[in-house]
């Protein structure tokens, strides 16, 4: 399990559920502590991918964060299975 943290969304590890080959992450707001989504592994499109919550709102700011945060772990998936 890893966090990683941005300006806007602390991304927190989760337990690795028996038998995936990925990681899995609850994005948590920074000021509110509040639950909005979480970051998986989405095998048809072979990325990480952010599932928001229903009634969680984000500014450009904070999705740039989700969005970094999910490229990056793409990238290191893929580097490590290479």
């Amino acid at each position: 399990m890893t966090a990683a943290e941005s300006k806007w969304v602390h991304f927190q590890g989760l337990p690795r559920k028996p038998g995936l080959k990925t990681d899995r992450w609850v994005a948590v707001g920074m000021k509110s502590g509040q639950r909005l989504g979480g970051v998986g592994w989405h095998s048809p499109w072979r990325r990480y991918v952010f599932w928001p919550l229903e009634g969680t709102l984000y500014d450009a700011e904070c999705l740039h964060d989700i969005a970094t945060f999910c490229l990056s772990q793409t990238k290191q998936h893929k580097a490590t299975r290479i």
